[in-house]
Formats: structure tokens, C-alpha cells, sequence
């Protein structure tokens, strides 16, 4: 099995927050393809770095073939994207995964925490256009200052039934800690919730919906090296139907799964 990649042109790529960058790529063919949840791998531009790094997808713009990621710089591959200026380009693969589906549910949660929020971005915007629910409650937890925030508050303008709380562990925001304490402090009862962040976040938030016998859709981050299934270097524990132990690849089969179906290994 082997990988194709595309050409894609760097439309902006800046800092906004603390390591934390927003890039955006001019990368038709992926962007006309992508579904909310799916992630594309992009190739550090060095013979060094030859292994692809996986991103969650912000957005995508059928039209304009615009993509959109947010990523955080922790190694030596991602400090050389962070560097990658307008008109430069850089090869990435993708989409790949399955991504959320989106049903008709009265009252829906988000709940995001750190890196998992980007693609949660693209979802609200989603479900508000397709105006499958009568309330969102979207939940934004961070370990310190705030991103994106702002761009989700901005999405209620245009609907009146969309509300969205941001937690901070470290008191930088008016609720101080996690984000599955903020949802639970409004003694809500919900109908679905989708969720997107680092794995004890995602526990918290299965073990959540299942108290409200509620379901529940959540990505899983695992590393990767393929990135489309051939090395099975990304594989987790999932219940079949059964309730039997299979294992299943995050990149191919993921990286969104049934809440309830997730054994998350202590």
C-alpha cells in the first residue's frame, strides 16, 4: 500500500496563541473532499523529518478549496511548518478517517478541551446550518488562555439557541477547571454530545452521557506513523457489537467512535 500526497500552497500561517498556530492551505482536491472529524497528514518540508504529522481538520471550503488546521509546535517537524511563509508549499495526504455524523437531536452538547477543539469549530458550524436541534451548549476547556473562543461565540449571532462556556484550569477564564465539571455545572440533560480532546477528558465525557443515557461521538488521538491503516501503530481497544474486545485502527476506522463502544485502558 502506498501513500499519495498533494501539492498544497500556504495561504496564512500565524501565532495565535502561546505555540499554538493557525494555518491555511489552498489545497482544493482535499478541502472538496473532507468531512467534519477527518484529518489530513502534512509533510515537514526537510529529508530530516520524512514522517508525516497528523491534523485534525478546522474547516474546509468546498468553494475555494481552502483548508483549515490548528496545531501546536512540540518538535522539531512542527517548529519547521510554523516557519512555512504565504505561497509556500507543502505536501499532505488526505482526508482520512471517518469524521462526526450528525443526527437530529433536541439538545446537544460540544464538549472540546486543548487541541481537540479545532475540529469541533467546523461541527457547530455545521450543525447550526443545518438546524437539526432546538439548543447547543458548546464547552471549550483549556489548561490556560483561551483560543478560538471568540470565533465560537460569533457562530450564536446568527442563532438564538446556541450558548458556549469556556473553562480554565489555571483561572484564566470566569470557571476554573475542567470542562466536563463546566457542562456538569448546569445540571442539563442532553440528548447526544460530540467530543474532541486528550483521552481522561473523553472518559469523563462517555461516563457523562452514559449517566444521562445519553449517546455520545468522540475522536481519538493515538500517534501515528502511516497515517491510512497499513502499520496498525495507532490501534485501540473498541467493543463490537457483542461487547467483545477488538482492536481498531484511530487513522482508518477513527478517528471518531461511538462513546460507549471505547475502552480506555488505565
Amino acid at each position: 500500500m502506498t501513500r499519495s500526497y498533494v501539492d498544497c500552497m500556504v495561504i496564512e500561517n500565524k501565532e495565535i496563541s502561546a505555540n499554538i498556530f493557525d494555518m491555511r492551505l489552498k489545497c482544493p482536491s482535499i478541502a472538496s473532499a473532507a468531512q467534519i472529524g477527518q484529518f489530513i497528514t502534512l509533510y515537514p518540508p526537510s529529508e530530516k523529518n520524512l514522517m508525516p504529522r497528523p491534523f485534525s481538520v478546522c474547516d474546509a471550503n468546498k468553494k475555494t478549496g481552502a483548508l483549515r488546521i490548528i496545531y501546536e509546535v512540540k518538535g522539531a517537524g512542527t517548529k519547521l511548518f510554523s516557519k512555512l511563509a504565504p505561497r509556500e508549499t507543502i505536501k499532505a495526504s488526505g482526508p482520512m478517517g471517518n469524521g462526526y455524523k450528525i443526527n437530529q437531536k433536541d439538545n446537544i452538547a460540544i464538549i472540546g478541551g486543548g487541541l481537540g477543539i479545532p475540529p469541533l469549530l467546523w461541527l457547530t458550524k455545521s450543525i447550526v446550518e443545518q438546524n437539526v436541534n432546538s439548543s447547543l451548549d458548546v464547552f471549550l476547556g483549556y489548561k490556560d488562555k483561551a483560543f478560538l473562543a471568540e470565533e465560537f461565540i460569533k457562530i450564536k449571532s446568527g442563532y438564538n439557541d446556541v450558548s458556549v462556556y469556556v473553562a480554565s484550569e489555571s483561572g484564566a477564564a470566569p470557571f476554573r477547571g475542567n470542562v466536563v465539571e463546566r457542562a456538569k455545572s448546569l445540571g442539563k440533560k442532553y440528548d447526544a454530545i460530540y467530543s474532541c480532546g486528550p483521552k481522561p477528558a473523553l472518559k469523563a465525557v462517555v461516563e457523562y452521557a452514559k449517566s444521562m443515557g445519553a449517546p455520545s461521538y468522540i475522536s481519538l488521538e493515538e500517534k501515528m506513523a502511516c497515517g491510512f491503516g497499513a502499520c496498525y501503530g495507532c490501534a485501540v481497544r473498541i467493543k463490537s457489537d457483542n461487547q467483545e474486545s477488538l482492536y481498531k485502527r484511530v487513522c482508518k476506522d477513527g478517528p471518531v467512535f461511538e462513546g460507549e463502544r471505547a475502552i480506555f485502558d488505565d
